[in-house]
């Protein structure tokens, strides 16, 4: 599990917070992309009753037969309903305390006093998560790190870093990689290490 310390871990940490929660089926309730007031609210299915079925009949024996079927029907939806529910309910407890355990002490005072899951993402979220203009500086600087021969380093890690770095350029439609800047800078950097495959 990463473990949130600052700005630089959130982006991670918060995708494996996502993670666990698509895989409880509540990322939705927990989404910090969504206006608190559009956020959907886990509510405990309604237990059925007689009159859901005839609205004039209070006991199951008032039932016709057909009726009882149909109140069978309701009752078994019923169960799976509240099965969901009670799971999706143990995940968000459960979410909140792996939220818990994996951010730093300094960070916990920030979600003191969260009633929710939600409310303890978005707390974090505010004096944690990086903005894009801070994203775009780390990035660029990352990037023209990346740009000098790795010929003191190991080159798969390079490599890998230099994928991941490239996606982030991207996805932040940074300017260092504009009209195919990043495959010269890429064969700038590896020229040193593999001449052929550059000059090629």
């Amino acid at each position: 599990m990463i473990t949130l310390n600052g700005p630089s871990d959130w982006d991670d940490w918060l995708e494996v917070i996502k993670t666990t929660a698509i895989g409880g089926e509540i990322w939705e309730l927990v989404n910090p992309e969504t206006a608190k007031n559009r956020l959907p609210i886990l509510k405990e299915p309604p237990r059925p009753i007689p009159q859901h079925v005839n609205r004039d009949k209070t006991t199951i024996a008032q039932l016709s037969e057909a009726e009882k079927e149909q109140f069978e029907f309701l009752r078994f939806d019923y169960h799976r309903q509240i099965s969901i529910y009670d799971r999706k309910k143990a995940t968000l407890a459960s979410l909140q305390t792996t939220i818990q355990e994996s951010v730093s002490r300094p960070l916990l005072v920030y979600m003191f006093n969260c009633d929710t899951t939600y409310d303890m993402i978005i707390a974090l979220k505010k004096c944690v998560a990086p903005t894009d203009r801070v994203r775009q500086l780390e990035t660029s600087t990352k990037y023209q790190r990346l740009r000098k021969s790795p010929r003191n380093q190991v080159v798969e890690p390079w490599l890998q870093q230099w994928e991941c770095v490239y996606a982030e350029c991207q996805k932040l439609n940074l300017p260092d990689i504009k009209n195919d800047q990043a495959i010269y800078d890429f064969l700038q950097a590896v020229s040193s290490i593999a001449p052929d495959f550059a000059s090629v």
